[in-house]
């Protein structure tokens, strides 16, 4: 079986059944898209029949839209009488590809609705008249469907490739079918695929039988796997041409049409080349060799018309001179712009050719989304020389989408080359297409032309991630394409079985042939989820019922979970799923197991005398944040569970290793919720829809920090990139149950790889900090000394800390670092406060006033005759939680990164570069809280609550300027919260740093200038339209953001709103707290000109209440005073 090396690789195909079939049917793959395609599934075959299941409806139109929906998977139909609606020839059906514009958008949930009955390339049958009955194949009768009936009756090429055969198959007669396949016309030398389940079970259990699977496998060696078949050579070797050409099975080649601009290879030896360097199985020593012959042969092609000159000084051995015309020169200048790292490959063979030519770097790379704009993170053209070359070759392997080669373009024809091309080895229709659109001067080279595009922007089939294959993938990457698939298969096998201690593993003989089997073997008449997945070239003797067992686990566990989510979180879910699934299938299946164990190699001991593993381990080292929906039915525990974690009501007890930290309690034994320090009266929500980690285990994870204070003998990093060495962010799961699970806040520069935020503490006032540095006036291995620092009241925690839609623009913990964050501190981290909490007296004229006028009355407690009111006050800085924050306006995490990026002019590179660290602390200003009555009962909804949420202005706060109501109306909800304090209830003022509506104080004072000085003057009919002119929109202050600060205090009601803003009331009510009563300001408050901006503000919207009545008559006669 050695002589098997050549038969394809493994790959996993799962059969959906029941609920999971109906799903796809009715335009959900959701289920696909989540669960199989992480897992490494390329292969999906749909059993739509009432056998297995079936009730949705059976509709061509939905399945060809779901085909488009998931490009990298291939979509199987099980074609008999009973599915001829899929897979049937519909009148309106073309059997050529729809031209695509990109792939589709839909990544999971329903698929988009579909525009084209075009037949989608990843759409293949298998007839099976069987369906798990053992009826034996009539493939006469299947052939005569495939070309009378099918969607690829018209197709020769899919006729050939895309069509599989099942039913009756088994070890007795797999060489007879085998024979009658390629005895047919139909197929020629093309790969077809047989499908067995019935003929490979055994026993009275009807258990998959692996003696069974190795008997076919050992006939279809005997038979051959592939058939040595001469073709006929193409009749121009050599010539790139503008249409490519697709190779079928004995019908003839398949052409199509592309740009003008597009020279494509038909050459036999380069496409024999070229599919080398698709084999996955192609070693990074191999592809590096082959990238380099086919760079060579195109580069030929591409230099064809490079100029030449004559040269005069050539004699040949024989004495006599080579003649003009025939002895000539390279006379072009040429630069070699590889697009790094992929393009690094193809430097070499070029320099060969042309070895005086220059290489200008560029750096780029392609994130995640299809469309995304490429980022460009490193350039080496010079600054000029641009109009002195011949020819700028941009070098780039693969052009999927086109958009990084289409920048590249772009950069070389504004630096001025004289002409330009491309040269790649794979490229799609599509990409080829917009370059031509966009590009008509510029031809590109390709050996290749692929069909199709992923929904990331990938080309398929491809050939993978270029640099990864190149280079080497980062460690602990998956692969590109189906390589993913064996490591998840690894990772599905992997577990402990019951014979002493041993361990199950991929054993890698020469049984090539099984793997290809292994892929066709499944449950499918039984299960409605079930993957048929195998590890790559496992040992015959090996019956693994347990890692069966795990595979359908697994996949029934992450069926339930539909979320899109981030790899990280989806390879720990899958571990914790894994460790867990391995338990239920060794419980199911002992016996199995037991039998399977006696046939299992030994297992060389480590150092230790413990066994060894070859799998993918299931240990995990970080925990997910629950789901939304799940926290917030557990928005408060039992009156009885505590924490000893938790906030206490006295001074915490301070750790000797860490002063300011609290110390926390590490007995594994302990349970969550009780210790020596627990507190009765602030509770955790419980736990329960997270992975069930220990107090132990967590710390255990606590690595100690890295320490880069001292950056002299350092290269200075322009950004940082996730993935790479250097960058590994603390644990942050932003809304976890407790503050260990969820991890600090790091954005200090003490700890530069383990920083888990990007921006820096203090905003803007990070630049002054800076300066000190700079000036030597600040010692940067400074450590702060917190110990009397500790908020002067307790706030919270309540249940909105844990729910990570609810505040998303501060850190809840920024106040009780020392208590929350004590096993951090412990370890040496600086982990700074983001809130300070602490108790003030406050003095207004305006308060005197009021005792004066008998509008207030001193109690004593809460205001003293001197008119000195008593309150607590919280200062707060901004931590934004980007993927809730993007949420909250509607748009992607990409988009908001993105504009950020751009409109801080590049200030925040990681925005780009490190996806991983969700965290930014802007440089804006924060907020600060003015409480007056008890903090305790803020939470309580019965308890009178007034409230004022106020945005800076300085002119009128500060210094009184009567163009704005701004100071009247925040000295009218001071009186009025001081007063609802003497009442029993709280009363709170928020005062946000958002000058000028957020637009700055510069910007306030020109749109002044325009009001006072506009035709007709400063009338409320123009007032948000001199904003408009002035700034390009009316507001920035985003009130949708505001509200967290109330859910941090635990605000559930608001009995009196001190506010006349729609915006604000909107973005309050939107986010769960109940307002009861809204106040306006006093008509007899407002300074005389600011009626203008009340009149406006009222009439656009504002809350008049019966105070305020604005009509357009009005809005047109209200004007404000001129400049004196």
């Amino acid at each position: 079986l050695a002589s098997a090396a050549t038969s394809p690789p493994l790959r996993l195909a799962a059969h959906l059944c029941g609920s999971a079939v109906d799903a796809v049917l009715r335009g959900d793959v959701s289920f696909v898209t989540s669960t199989l395609v992480p897992l490494g599934f390329r292969r999906i075959q749909l059993n739509a029949t009432k056998r297995n299941g079936c009730t949705a409806p059976l509709s061509q139109k939905t399945l060809f839209a779901a085909c488009d929906a998931v490009p990298e998977v291939e979509f199987i139909v099980q074609a008999n009488d009973e599915t001829a609606e899929l897979w049937e020839l519909k009148t309106a059906t073309t059997s050529s590809p729809p031209h695509q514009e990109g792939p589709s958008s839909s990544t999971h949930g329903d698929v988009p609705a579909s525009s084209s009955t075009s037949i989608p390339p990843n759409l293949a049958v298998l007839f099976d008249a069987s369906c798990g009955a053992g009826k034996r194949l009539d493939l006469e009768a299947a052939v005569a469907a495939l070309t009378q009936r099918s969607v690829f009756r018209d197709d020769a090429q899919r006729r050939a490739t895309s069509v599989g055969f099942a039913g009756g198959i088994n070890p007795t007669n797999i060489a007879d079918v085998v024979g009658e396949l390629r005895a047919n016309e139909t197929f020629g030398s093309s790969s077809v695929w047989i499908d067995m389940e019935t003929g490979l079970r055994s026993g009275a259990d009807d258990r998959f039988d692996v003696n069974l699977a190795w008997a076919v496998c050992v006939g279809l060696d005997a038979a051959g796997w592939d058939v040595d078949v001469r073709r006929t050579p193409p009749k121009t070797l050599g010539a790139l041409t503008t249409t490519t050409t697709t190779r079928g099975g004995g019908t003839g080649l398949k052409q199509r049409d592309l740009p003008a601009t597009a020279r494509v290879s038909n050459h036999g030896v380069l496409a024999h080349k070229v599919t080398l360097l698709r084999d996955r199985r192609t070693k990074p020593r191999d592809f590096r060799t082959m990238l380099k012959e086919i760079t060579f042969y195109l580069g030929y092609e591409v230099t064809a018309t490079l100029p030449t000159v004559d040269r005069h000084d050539c004699v040949a051995p024989s004495g006599l001179a080579v003649g003009a015309g025939k002895a000539t020169r390279s006379a072009a200048r040429v630069a070699l712009v590889p697009v790094m790292r992929a393009g690094l490959g193809m430097v070499d063979p070029l320099l060969d050719m042309v070895p005086n030519a220059a290489v200008h770097q560029i750096g780029m790379f392609k994130r995640g989304g299809a469309f995304d704009r490429p980022i460009e993170y490193y350039s080496r053209l010079p600054k000029n020389g641009g109009e002195d070359c011949d020819l700028a070759l941009v070098l780039d392997p693969v052009i999927a989408t086109a958009r990084t080669v289409h920048a590249a373009v772009q950069k070389l024809k504004n630096w001025g080359a004289k002409r330009i091309a491309v040269l790649g080895v794979l490229a799609s229709e599509q990409g080829l297409r917009a370059l031509a659109k966009d590009h008509p001067d510029v031809d590109v080279y390709v050996a290749q032309v692929d069909d199709r595009l992923g929904r990331d922007g990938d080309l398929l089939p491809g050939l993978g991630d270029p640099g990864d294959r190149l280079y080497g993938p980062p460690e602990g990457a998956r692969a590109a394409g189906d390589q993913g698939a064996l490591d998840a298969t690894v990772s599905i096998a992997g577990g402990s079985t019951t014979n002493g201690g041993g361990v199950l593993h991929s054993a890698h003989s020469s049984a090539a042939s099984l793997s290809k089997l292994l892929v066709a073997s499944s449950s499918s008449d039984h299960h409605h989820h079930q993957g048929a997945a195998a590890v790559g070239e496992p040992s015959p003797t090996v019956v693994d019922a347990t890692s069966r067992a795990v595979a359908t686990a697994i996949l029934e566990r992450s069926s339930s979970n539909k979320r899109p989510r981030s790899f990280s979180h989806d390879v720990t879910e899958r571990a914790a799923a894994e460790s867990n699934a391995v338990a239920d299938a060794e419980a199911a299946s002992s016996s199995s197991t037991r039998r399977a164990a006696d046939h299992l190699p030994s297992v060389p001991p480590t150092t230790d005398g413990s066994a060894t593993a070859t799998t993918a381990t299931t240990a995990t080292t970080a925990t997910t944040a629950p789901p939304v929906e799940q926290q917030q039915q557990h928005p408060t525990p039992p009156a009885e569970t505590t924490s000893a974690s938790t906030l206490h009501d006295k001074e915490p007890a301070r750790s000797p290793a860490a002063p300011g930290a609290t110390t926390a309690s590490t007995d594994p034994t302990a349970e969550e919720g009780g210790g020596a320090h627990s507190s009765s009266k602030r509770r955790w929500p419980p736990p329960t829809d997270e992975p069930a980690d220990d107090e132990a285990a967590l710390l255990s994870q606590i690595e100690p920090p890295e320490f880069t204070l001292d950056a002299k003998d350092s290269a200075t990093q322009l950004t940082t990139h996730d993935g790479t060495f250097g960058s590994t962010p603390a644990r942050m799961r932003w809304g976890a149950s407790t503050p260990l699970r969820r991890g600090p806040v790091l954005a200090t520069t003490r700890h530069a790889s383990q920083r888990n935020a990007l921006g820096a503490h203090a905003g803007g006032y990070s630049i002054y900090r800076a300066l000190a540095v700079a000036s030597g006036g600040l010692d940067t291995a400074a450590m702060p000394k917190l110990q009397l620092t500790t908020p002067a009241v307790q706030i919270g925690p309540h249940a909105s800390w844990f729910d990570p839609s609810k505040i998303v623009t501060m850190d809840p913990w920024g106040h009780a670092v020392a208590e929350a964050f004590a096993p951090w501190l412990d370890k040496g981290y600086d982990v700074r406060p983001t809130v300070a909490v602490t108790k003030a007296h406050v003095e207004l004229p305006e308060c005197k006033e009021a005792l004066r006028s008998r509008r207030l009355v001193p109690d004593g407690a809460v205001l003293s005759a001197s008119g000195t009111s008593v309150v607590t006050k919280a200062a707060i800085e901004p931590v934004w939680h980007l993927p809730g924050v993007a949420a909250r306006f509607g748009v992607s995490e990409r988009e908001l990164r993105d504009a950020l990026f751009a409109e801080t002019n590049s200030m925040y590179p990681e925005l780009i570069t490190r996806d991983d660290v969700e965290l930014f602390l802007p440089p804006i200003g924060g907020m600060t809280v003015y409480i007056w009555g008890s903090v305790d009962k803020i939470p309580d909804p019965d308890v009178e609550l007034t409230c004022r949420v106020h945005d800076e202005c300085n002119g009128s706060d500060v210094f009184g300027s009567d163009i704005c109501t701004c100071r009247p109306y925040l000295t009218h909800a001071i009186e009025e919260c001081i007063k609802t304090a003497q009442r029993g209830g709280t009363g709170i003022c928020v005062y946000f740093r958002k000058e000028g509506r957020a637009l700055g104080e510069v910007t306030k004072y020109l749109v002044y200038n325009m009001r006072k000085r506009q035709r007709g003057g400063d009338v409320a009919a123009e007032y948000f339209n001199c904003t408009q002119s002035v700034a390009g929109v009316t507001d920035t202050r985003f009130q949708a953001l505001m509200p967290d600060v109330l859910h941090w205090l635990g605000v559930t009601r608001i009995h009196r709103f001190i506010s006349m803003s729609d915006m604000k009331f909107d973005a309050i009510t939107a986010s769960g707290i109940e307002v009861l009563e809204r106040i306006e300001i006093p008509p007899e408050m407002v300074p005389k000109d600011a009626q203008v901006e009340i009149a406006a503000k009222v009439h656009h919207g504002y809350h008049g209440g019966k105070s305020y009545k604005v009509d357009a008559q009005k809005l047109k006669e209200v004007k404000g005073r001129e400049y004196y």
